[in-house]
């Protein structure tokens, strides 16, 4: 069923996560075993996913359940290369934002796409930020290929430089 819709795969994390039960062993296998097969599915399709996974009030744990499962380098490259790189720190600092949404989620607030696919994208810019950073590749990426609609990556771009500014002023 995983190679006929890996979509499932991506539902299956969601409604792990959403709900706090476990994923049986032989399902989890096959969607380990069907990770890249996301990759044939419609890049608007699994952009929904995402998001839904991103307001179902149990991200943390579904993009552990996304790593875990081979699923999040497929659907989030840049995301899933950074992962690999970060010290422990920067791992601690991306659950804690995660962790953040999910509250926001769990008090009834329905974030933005802005808001969600900001709290991904803030980890990847770098000290720097600007034009070539990983966050900006990958959201013009989701423009080009997901159908991202301009308007929600413009204010994502607006809400990380206003983000470096506050951050980086003394």
């Amino acid at each position: 069923r995983m190679r006929e819709d890996p979509v499932r795969a991506l539902r299956a994390v969601r409604f792990a996560a959403r709900l706090g039960f476990a994923i049986a062993a032989d399902t989890f296998e096959a969607m380990r075993r069907h990770a890249g097969e996301l990759a044939r599915c419609a890049p608007a399709r699994v952009l929904e996913e995402i998001f839904k996974i991103l307001r179902c009030g149990g991200s943390a744990r579904a993009f552990a359940l996304l790593k875990a499962s081979g699923a999040l380098p497929v659907i989030l490259p840049a995301l899933g290369a950074a992962h690999e790189r970060w010290d422990e720190g920067q791992r601690r600092s991306f659950i804690a934002h995660l962790g953040a949404l999910d509250r926001l989620v769990r008090s009834g607030t329905a974030p933005s796409e802005v808001v969600l696919l900001g709290a991904l994208l803030m980890h990847l810019g770098g000290p720097a930020g600007g034009q070539d950073s990983a966050a900006e590749r990958l959201l013009e990426e989701l423009v080009q290929t997901s159908r991202l609609p301009r308007k929600v990556a413009e204010g994502i771009r607006l809400a990380l430089q206003a983000q470096r500014t506050f951050r980086d002023t003394p």
